[in-house]
Parts: C-alpha cells; sequence; structure tokens
C-alpha cells in the first residue's frame, strides 16, 4: 500500500490548527487569571467596607439584658472592625428600654445600624419596629432572625413598611462565642453589603 502524500494545502492546515489551540489557551488564561485578581479575598476589606471608615454601626439587641449576652452581638463586635478598618461600632441593649431611635437627637445619629436578633414573635417585631425607627431618621439598617421565625419576621417587614430584602436570615440561635464567630464572618460581608454608601 502506497501512502498518499501530504499536499501543501494540509500542511499549511495542520499548521494553523497547531498554533491556534495555543494562542487560544493561552488567552483564555488570562482572562481567568484577570477575573480571579478583580476578586477581593475574604480575609481583605471590600470597597463596600472601605467606605465605612470614620463611620458608626450600632449593633442594635434585642435579645441582651443583665443577665445574658448574646453571642452572636459579640462576634459580630469583633469582626466589623476587622473587616472594615477605622469603623466604630457600638453595641446597643434595648431589654426593656424600647425603641432606641425614638428620642435620639440628630448629632447622636449612628451612619448605620444592624438589628437582631429576631427569635420569637416578639423580637421579630422589636426588630422590623426599630428598624423602621431607624429608617425614619435616615439611618440605613439591616435585620437578622432565625429561619423559624421566618413568616413572623415577614409579616412585621409588611406591618412596619420594610423590605424583606433588608432582613438576614439565619439558621439558629448561635449557643456559644465558637459557635457564633463563623455565623459572624459569613454575615459581615453581607451587612457592609447592605449598608454601603
Amino acid at each position: 500500500m502506497s501512502k498518499k502524500p501530504y499536499t501543501v494545502g494540509r500542511v499549511v492546515l495542520l499548521l494553523a490548527l497547531l498554533f491556534f489551540f495555543p494562542s487560544n489557551a493561552l488567552h483564555t488564561q488570562a482572562q481567568e487569571l484577570e477575573t480571579v485578581t478583580n476578586i477581593v479575598p475574604a480575609d481583605q476589606p471590600s470597597p463596600a467596607s472601605k467606605s465605612l471608615a470614620g463611620k458608626t454601626i450600632w449593633i442594635v439587641d434585642v435579645n441582651s439584658n443583665e443577665g445574658y449576652n448574646s453571642p452572636l452581638q459579640e462576634a459580630l463586635l469583633d469582626q466589623l472592625p476587622q473587616y472594615a478598618p477605622g469603623l466604630t461600632v457600638r453595641h446597643v441593649t434595648t431589654s426593656e428600654k424600647g425603641n432606641p431611635f425614638f428620642i435620639l437627637r440628630r448629632e447622636n445619629y449612628p451612619d448605620a445600624a444592624i438589628v437582631s436578633l429576631g427569635v420569637c414573635m416578639a423580637t421579630t417585631k422589636d426588630v422590623a419596629n426599630y428598624a423602621s425607627g431607624a429608617k425614619k431618621k435616615g439611618i440605613p439598617s439591616v435585620m437578622c432572625y432565625i429561619s423559624e421565625v421566618r413568616d413572623h419576621q415577614k409579616k412585621w417587614n409588611k406591618a412596619y413598611r420594610l423590605s424583606d430584602a433588608e432582613a438576614i436570615e439565619i439558621e439558629e440561635v448561635p449557643q456559644s462565642r465558637n459557635e457564633a464567630e463563623p455565623v459572624a464572618k459569613r454575615l459581615v460581608p453581607i451587612f457592609i453589603e447592605k449598608l454601603k454608601y
């Protein structure tokens, strides 16, 4: 059997394919590298968090009282300044004191507020009420509640004319600082994104 000789056209086609695929792969790799380098690592401040430098955020805590401090709020107090350098964070407890925004003077307004944690019918009402108080004064706020009380939180959000998009849901109440730390780490970037200026 005799082999057919390669024609000049086949040789040119073969060479073109050899050069096309590697250059296309390099172009794709360059695009992927550009995309990856534009992602902000989780342990570095995002552009949104940098805009919070010099600002004050209140963590409005509807659960804590003289005998109990919520592990989630304590974890948020630690995580927020780490994620947003230059941010001032204040823990505001509300047990039996009512809406902290009700008689607040303008010079004492925080720049933003995180109102949490809705864990029952009463606390979801407080969360929505306090977030509504902040909204009426032009203070951006986000809310947080547990999955079990989703329907209650949505009901109170509607009653107080708040968007469900401003309410962040978590699975359950962290029972210890160790449980609260990873939850707070996940929540902080979401809160900052929702509160960005």
